[in-house]
């Protein structure tokens, strides 16, 4: 009997993708916002030191720093390139692109219904705020309100409404604060007085002086923060208005 062995050959096919471990060595955020300063730093590669160093942003400006600190004026990419000097004399150059984008826009207004009377005080802002651009989400909003009390939403709206009593008559700063989704801040103060309770009232004594004449005595007891600085209508009856305070 015969037996017919085939010969069977396995061939393995590998490949090998080369990193270059020094490919990117210059430091900085992907991402800036407009007005940031950004810390630029470099690496050099492995057992060498950095002795000298020239950047250029991108932007027609360029600094001989080796950690330059630097401020976009405006939006956009940048290629930022840095020429390195090593203290063995070598030399190496590198770039990275960078992208400066805007800053969301913080602003809110009164609504029609808000009351600075302290004795009924609700003040109601409408968050006005809107992004730099499209797809640039705002994820935050903080309100300060100037007595030690705030609003944090994670979650913001255009549209949303937020109230707040206050505790004491006073003059307040108020501060909102947005965050887009890059960590991009725009900051709004407003000032907004709470004035003292304001109450009309009034005290009356008649008396009989005969079987056809009364005489009727009214005492303003009305209260608010400054009584001398108010004004007073009486109006009786018929009679013309009154402007005279009568305490």
């Amino acid at each position: 009997m015969l037996i017919a062995i085939r010969k069977i050959s396995l061939f393995l096919t590998v490949s090998f993708v080369l990193i270059n471990a020094d490919a990117q060595k210059i430091n900085i955020p992907a991402i800036e916002c407009l007005g940031n300063v950004t810390s630029f730093s470099y690496t050099p590669p492995s057992g060498l030191t950095l002795s000298s160093a020239t950047w250029t942003f991108g932007d027609g400006n360029n600094s001989l720093s080796k950690t330059p600190l630097y401020s976009y004026a405006g939006t956009g990419f940048y290629t930022v390139k840095i020429a390195a000097v090593f203290t063995n004399s070598t030399t190496r150059n590198d770039s990275i692109k960078i992208e400066v984008v805007g800053l969301p826009k913080a602003a809110f207004i009164t609504t029609k219904n808000s009351d600075t009377c302290f004795n009924t005080n609700n003040l109601c802002y409408k968050d006005t705020s809107h992004t730099a651009k499209a797809g640039q989400t705002i994820t935050s909003r903080l309100i300060v309100w100037g007595d030690g009390s705030f609003d944090l939403s994670g979650s913001p709206a255009f549209g949303d409404v937020v109230c707040h009593n206050y505790l004491v008559a006073d003059i307040y700063k108020i501060r909102m604060e947005v965050t887009d989704k890059y960590g991009c801040k725009s900051i709004e103060n407003k000032t907004v007085s709470i004035v003292e309770n304001t109450e009309a009232l009034f005290f009356d004594t008649v008396q009989y002086i005969d079987c056809k004449t009364v005489k009727v005595c009214y005492k303003n007891l009305s209260y608010l923060g400054n009584p001398m600085s108010a004004t007073y209508k009486w109006l009786l009856d018929s009679v013309a208005v009154d402007t005279n305070k009568y305490f």
